[in-house]
């Protein structure tokens, strides 16, 4: 891998992708590294079949799933902690050479599952993709540390929206 292609966000705390220069498309498939972050109980889980965020996707999913659900004594699912992972992906060829992509569509994960219909049919035709999806700017309250928005039609905030990543 060749460490100058890309920019590094090394030890930022909400630090998101490694990403191309401003307005230049990636070439291939690239090796991603990146920090995501999940909001959970004390129950250790793997890091499969989950859905993890960005800092700022952490923090919206906390004040608006978590805290506006909350009745006392208890946070709803337990949640007692923000656990940080140190990520590194690449997506596959099949998957890659259909949609000149790094990553595929978000896919929504309950308790290890896809609740997305129709998940066992993409993963068949194009293997095994790293999701991810954007909140609103508008409805988050949050913004990236980074910019996760590389199209060029965006102006700030807008171009750095919450991320939400299905692993």
């Amino acid at each position: 891998r060749d460490g100058a292609a890309a920019r590094h966000y090394r030890g930022l705390p909400g630090a998101s992708l490694d990403l191309p220069a401003l307005n230049t498309p990636w070439s291939s498939r690239r090796e991603l590294s990146f920090y995501v972050y999940r909001a959970q109980s004390e129950v250790n889980f793997s890091l499969q079949n989950v859905d993890v965020a960005d800092l700022a996707g952490v923090m919206w999913y906390l004040h608006n799933e978590i805290v506006a659900a909350t009745l006392a004594p208890h946070r709803k699912y337990n949640i007692s902690r923000i656990l940080r992972f140190k990520i590194t992906t690449k997506t596959t060829w099949a998957y890659y050479n259909v949609h000149r992509r790094q990553f595929a569509g978000f896919v929504a994960f309950d308790s290890g599952r896809c609740t997305v219909p129709d998940c066992e049919q993409l993963w068949e035709h194009l293997g095994f993709v790293v999701g991810c999806q954007f909140v609103n700017v508008r409805l988050a309250g949050y913004v990236s540390s980074s910019r996760t928005r590389l199209d060029g039609n965006c102006e700030e905030p807008f171009c750095r929206s919450p991320v939400w990543y299905s692993l």
